[in-house]
């Protein structure tokens, strides 16, 4: 009896060696969540939880619009439903008027023609007015126009004779009455460079023919 009972003993011993010897595996989300605390399942690769109203799905991430959405964003379950505002028409550069208007094809602004603009021409009776009444003369209409061609192109003498300003005597005459040239640039309206004639005023003397006619 002896002898049976300590190789029972022994097979006993041995097989729960072999059960405390053993490994033991766990899973690393066993050991970090330990029992009673819920976790959140898992979504899809892609998607996330998305707040979306008073609930959480797994969604993709709300898109963006650069100039805002037309329509939506609507989430159908599987996808974001939604268009986009297109981007305002571009403008021509300064300095170009615009001759055909652009068109959106769905993608991108087509079809703009811009040419440059014509040249504003400067009004030159304005400018030689305020010219002469800083030497305090109020011109009068043009009387007469002379042109000929300056180092900067064709331009125009214009006179004013008759126009009203300080006293003077030249000699034997006198008056308040000027004559007053201003020479511009037909192309652009600016003045003459200044080596020409860009501003004259010369008492107004009524001529006398000599002949007496």
């Amino acid at each position: 009896m002896k002898r049976i009972g300590t190789g029972i003993s022994l097979a006993l011993m041995a097989t729960l060696s072999g059960v405390l010897t053993a490994p033991v595996t766990a899973n690393a989300e066993w050991v970090q969540n330990p029992i009673g605390v819920p976790r959140a399942p898992g979504c899809d690769p892609g998607y996330s939880w998305q707040k979306l109203g008073v609930r959480y799905q797994c969604a993709t991430p709300q898109p963006n619009c650069a100039y805002g959405f037309a329509i939506g964003p609507v989430w159908t379950g599987t996808a974001w439903s939604y268009s986009c505002n297109i981007p305002p028409p571009p403008a021509c550069p300064s300095g170009t008027n615009q001759t055909a208007a652009p068109s959106w094809n769905g993608a991108a602004w087509v079809g703009q023609t811009c040419q440059p603009a014509n040249p504003q021409i400067k009004d030159p009776q304005s400018q030689c007015a305020a010219r002469a009444l800083q030497d305090g003369i109020a011109i009068g209409p043009v009387t007469r126009q002379y042109k000929y061609n300056s180092s900067a192109g064709a331009a125009t003498s214009y006179y004013h004779d008759g126009s009203q300003g300080p006293y003077w005597e030249a000699g034997a005459e006198s008056g308040t009455t000027w004559t007053i040239m201003c020479t511009y640039v037909n192309a652009t309206g600016d003045p003459v460079p200044e080596s020409y004639w860009q501003y004259l005023r010369t008492p107004d003397i009524p001529y006398v023919d000599p002949g007496g006619g």
